[in-house]
């Protein structure tokens, strides 16, 4: 299953289905600004998980918002800068929240680059759910 979709095709004909883990996501789910900040900022860098994932084609900020939280990652903030797309997404399994940092390098190949931190144990889990 391709969730975010970057077979080649600009956007996918139906709603991504999630892939298997032990990963549950709840929805839905709220979480503040600050409440995102201070957590974020709480989780030492050296305790974040990073991941590159390898684009086909260039998405846009609303379809890969909206691809996200069709699977229960939400976007806290979004935006286009001159050489990247940014996100904040967030996600919670059980009463363990998820806080996602990405950006798409826009170019010739564009590649995801995701950090995740959280307390939760189930980090790589979430890095995979994205890639699949």
């Amino acid at each position: 299953v391709d969730l975010l979709g970057f077979g080649g095709d600009a956007a996918p004909a139906a709603a991504p289905v999630a892939p298997s883990t032990s990963l549950s996501l709840k929805s839905p789910v709220t979480m503040s600004g600050d409440e995102y900040q201070a957590t974020w900022e709480a989780i030492p860098d050296a305790d974040a998980t990073v991941t590159a994932i390898p684009l086909s084609t260039m998405p846009t900020l609303q379809w890969m918002e909206q691809t996200l939280a069709s699977v229960s990652i939400f976007t806290m903030a979004s935006g286009e800068l001159p050489t990247e797309l940014k996100f904040y997404h967030y996600c919670c399994s059980g009463d363990v929240f998820y806080l996602i940092q990405s950006n798409i390098t826009k170019g010739e190949e564009p590649l995801l680059i995701v950090t995740c931190k959280s307390q939760g144990v189930e980090k790589e889990a979430l890095m995979e759910y994205m890639k699949s």
